[in-house]
């Protein structure tokens, strides 16, 4: 009988979520219906260049098994998409001092870019 408390105890700790803190990570994201297409140059690497007062900051996807298998993963920073990376490759972007909140989410293998509409 203990057992069986103890393992219900630690279920309903396991399965409880602060939903406030899910609704603020969500809120870092950018729109659901945005999607990225991501092109990559070998052996290009661009300077950096960082306006005074400003910080650099690179996002890097690296996952070992999954090396060029193009995954998508969208950055967003403070509830806009700031870029997207496939794994391999990396993006830089600039932000103001201050407290920011940043987001990564994979962006889905059925998506693809919206075409424009006129």
């Amino acid at each position: 009988m203990k057992t069986f408390l103890a393992v219900m105890l630690l279920s309903c700790v396991a399965l409880a979520q602060d939903e406030a803190a899910i609704a603020k990570a969500k809120a870092a994201c950018g729109p659901d219906d945005v999607s990225f297409s991501v092109k990559t140059s070998e052996g290009s690497h661009p300077a950096a260049t960082v306006e005074p007062g400003k910080a650099l900051v690179y996002v890097v996807g690296q996952d070992p098994a999954c090396s060029s298998c193009g995954k998508v993963a969208r950055i967003g920073l403070d509830g806009t998409w700031a870029g997207a990376i496939d794994f391999g490759s990396y993006t830089s972007f600039t932000v103001e001092p201050g407290e920011h909140h940043l987001c990564t989410n994979w962006q889905s293998f059925f998506a693809g870019p919206k075409k424009p509409e006129d």
